[in-house]
């Protein structure tokens, strides 16, 4: 799994240690079951991608069949 890091630029040191401090502790990668939420949040994406695949298969299953009368 690849992860990207994200920078973010601040004038200053003190205003990185600000938005650090303002940002909720659960979201912090160095917060304790961050690596496990991640993974949850990773796989529960992948289940809907599954599933939108699924959904878009069979409306084109049902494109296929027509109904004769």
């Amino acid at each position: 799994m690849r992860q990207q890091l994200v920078l973010a630029a601040y004038l200053s040191p003190e205003d990185a240690i600000a938005a650090v401090k303002a940002m909720p502790k659960n979201e912090r990668l160095n917060s304790p079951g961050f690596v496990e939420h991640y993974r949850a949040a990773v796989a529960a994406y992948q289940d809907q991608l599954v599933e939108k695949r699924r959904r878009r298969e069979d409306a084109k299953r049902r494109q296929n069949l027509k109904a004769v009368s």
